[in-house]
């Protein structure tokens, strides 16, 4: 009869605590069956397999490797369409996608060729009357800078044309008191003669 002896150390943290979902290669799945292979291998006198399948189920079933379960659930889950297209054909898009591009950016070079040649003709327009506007700019300024001048002179002339009212005016009082200074003295020699005996 077989006799199986359990580490049941080794089992408790599965016990105790719910582990995750995981392949059967954990290891304390792999102890419980390495210890089921010592004991065959002790009643049986025989040597077992090596232990370094850590991926064969001592339930019965054999079961692969890690990455021949991702390509079987890659296979699953991918489209048939998708495993007709061999490289060829990818390769084959990818140089239509590139002479595609490579056409839209020389029909966008062109097109810019054809504006800048639209422009070209605006832009000296532009230039002439930009350089034009420079120039009326510049006369407004000269202009501006004369009539600042025409003010100081006319300032200039209204002060000079205050100062010889005002030396008018002292030449009208001066005419005045020489005017009666001769009526006086014109008067006194009247009165003088007059006074003469005859």
């Amino acid at each position: 009869m077989m006799k199986i002896t359990l580490n049941l150390n080794k089992l408790r943290p599965s016990l105790t605590k719910p582990a995750p979902l995981q392949l059967i290669t954990s290891p304390t799945l792999l102890d419980f069956r390495d210890q089921v292979r010592n004991v065959d291998t002790a009643e049986s006198g025989q040597a077992g397999p090596a232990p370094a399948d850590h991926l064969a189920n001592p339930v019965g079933f054999s079961v692969g490797s890690d990455d021949a379960l991702l390509d079987d659930a890659y296979s699953a889950d991918a489209d048939p369409a998708d495993a007709d297209v061999d490289s060829d054909q990818v390769h084959d898009l990818d140089t239509t996608e590139v002479d595609r591009l490579a056409k839209e950016c020389e029909d966008l070079r062109r097109a810019i060729g054809k504006y800048k040649q639209r422009v070209a003709p605006l832009q000296i327009g532009f230039d002439v009357l930009d350089r034009s506007f420079a120039q009326r700019v510049r006369q407004l300024d000269h202009l501006r800078t004369e009539r600042a001048l025409g003010h100081q002179d006319l300032h200039c002339l209204r002060s000079s044309l205050a100062a010889h009212i005002a030396e008018l005016a002292l030449l009208r009082a001066e005419q005045d008191l020489l005017t009666r200074d001769r009526q006086a003295q014109l008067t006194y020699l009247v009165n003088f003669v007059t006074g003469l005996p005859p």
